[in-house]
């Protein structure tokens, strides 16, 4: 899987309201991504997002509900073809105890391809999503994360709309002081990227990052 310097930013909304034990959240947002190497300006896209999302709360921590989204992307090069993704399924949030939580969700994923410059549109994709996270205070100051979500990306090849895969990612946070926290965490990740007119597409298996911060400076 390549590696190039880009440019990855999200600005949106987001809106929360509660009634009774009922809590319904929304809202949009608009990302770009840019490359910075030439080599990979196929990437380049703006990206509309939309999401919803509606629950029934057992207690302060605890919630099932269900959730959508919708999103729009344009390439900027006519190298790869528009497309709009859907999504649709349950979640629920389970306070085991007061340290302890555990969050679950999975459902419906389907990407939708455009003609692009008379190119013919790949096959629309339906697939799923899943995912399950634990999160853990081991003291007053330190906790640490495990989540494993399966799951649906834009493609990073030329002729690879998409990839299929599995993260496993691991995450300790130290509350040092305030501001300052320090954090450190792992991904490791495996899957299936497409493969369009002979082009693009492999099978990856490895550790996409390691690395060490301080998010709250």
């Amino acid at each position: 899987m390549a590696r190039y310097p880009r440019l990855d930013e999200t600005i949106g909304i987001r809106a929360l309201g509660t009634l009774g034990n009922w809590q319904v959240s929304g809202g949009g947002a608009y990302s770009i991504f840019v490359t910075f190497d030439d080599d990979y300006q196929y990437m380049d896209r703006g990206t509309a997002q939309f999401f919803a999302r509606g629950a029934y709360m057992f207690g302060e921590r605890t919630r099932v509900g269900v959730e959508g989204s919708a999103s729009l992307s344009d390439y900027w090069e006519e190298l790869r073809s528009n497309f709009q993704s859907y999504s649709f399924g349950p979640f629920a949030t389970w306070a085991v105890s007061e340290d302890l939580s555990l969050d679950a969700r999975g459902g419906y994923v389907m990407y939708v391809y455009e003609e692009t410059a008379g190119l013919p549109a790949p096959d629309d994709l339906s697939s799923y999503y899943v995912g399950l996270t634990a999160s853990h205070n081991l003291t007053d100051y330190i906790s640490h994360r495990l989540s494993a979500l399966r799951d649906v990306r834009v493609g990073y090849n030329m002729g690879a709309d998409y990839l299929e895969q599995f993260n496993l990612t691991y995450s300790i946070t130290w509350r040092m002081m305030d501001p300052v926290d320090l954090y450190a965490g792992a991904n490791y990740s495996w899957g299936d990227e497409s493969q369009t007119g002979g082009l693009g597409g492999e099978q990856f298996d490895r550790l996409l990052n390691a690395q060490f911060a301080q998010p709250g400076l």
